[in-house]
């Protein structure tokens, strides 16, 4: 039963909820992507950004254990794949430098041309993190998490997982709370019913609190497709454990890097600073009692 109306929930929820872009907007075989499969073998295109702007990926077993860079797993929006946000991530990648894995959901770009569901979102960004650790031997405490839009939801699913504890740290862009909060105002629909709601689709509020390793939310003050109440609530049911300053810039949905590009990369590396240095300080602790 709990099956069929999971199934129920995609088919309403799916056509309204996920806008992929009509046609692939990069090539089949271009030099940074690669591709790998998900629990239920959806094929699922995966892109690298280097540090310094090279583009041969270097898919090969361990290859990033010994690297000295940090690598984001990067959730992308919606209405975008790979190649529409690949100035985004390579401007990310060398401002941070950090070495960036985007990746796009099924029916996105050149992953597998299925329907989207919330499921294959999920299964897609566990294969993600599974090759990066796994396949490419990155170790958990060289990981960081970053979703924007939609892709937070994703990034919040997988960073909740017990087995996350380790990694450096999570960054929410413009994050929704749940499905249900960043279309529905809160002032047409009964509390009662929203908390309900919250488990529907994209479930983060519900599950946000799970996460133990410091997340930093980012979000527009003007932003009109998630409101930012959408934040201030995720923020408010973080545990104090993951709890990090967010900011809240001037800006809209889309436009926040653009707009603050120096502080947005002030603030990024002043996170991924702060991250190691607790990072190193648990360490620290844990050797006192080995």
């Amino acid at each position: 039963m709990g099956s069929q109306l999971g199934k129920m929930q995609n088919r309403m929820i799916s056509p309204f909820a996920f806008h992929a872009p009509t046609e692939p907007t990069y090539g089949r075989n271009e030099e940074h992507l690669t591709y790998i499969h998900t629990i239920n073998n959806d094929r699922i295109a995966v892109s690298l950004a280097m540090h310094d702007g090279g583009v041969n990926p270097d898919w090969e077993p361990g290859k990033y254990g010994d690297r000295k860079q940090d690598v984001v797993v990067y959730c992308h929006g919606n209405a975008v794949d790979i190649g529409g946000c690949r100035d985004e991530i390579k401007s990310l990648s060398s401002k941070m430098n950090v070495n960036v894995f985007t990746f796009d959901y099924a029916n996105y770009g050149r992953s597998e041309h299925t329907e989207t569901t919330q499921k294959n979102i999920q299964d897609a960004v566990c294969a993600v993190y599974e090759h990066v650790t796994r396949h490419l031997g990155v170790p958990n405490n060289r990981i960081i998490l970053m979703g924007k839009s939609l892709g937070t939801a994703p990034a919040v699913f997988l960073a909740a997982k017990d087995f996350m504890d380790d990694i450096l740290g999570v960054v929410l862009i413009s994050p929704l709370a749940s499905g249900v909060r960043a279309i529905v105002p809160k002032a047409i629909v009964k509390s009662r019913m929203l908390e309900y709601l919250d488990s529907v689709f994209c479930p983060s509020l519900q599950i946000i609190q799970h996460i133990r390793v410091p997340v930093f939310i980012v979000h527009g003050k003007q932003d009109d497709i998630i409101p930012i109440q959408n934040a201030e609530l995720l923020v408010a049911h973080l545990h104090p454990q993951a709890y990090y300053p967010p900011l809240y810039l001037h800006g809209q949905h889309n436009n926040l890097e653009s707009n603050n590009p120096i502080l947005f990369r002030d603030q990024m590396l002043a996170f991924i600073k702060s991250c190691k240095v607790r990072q190193q300080a648990d360490a620290d602790v844990r050797c006192l009692y080995d």
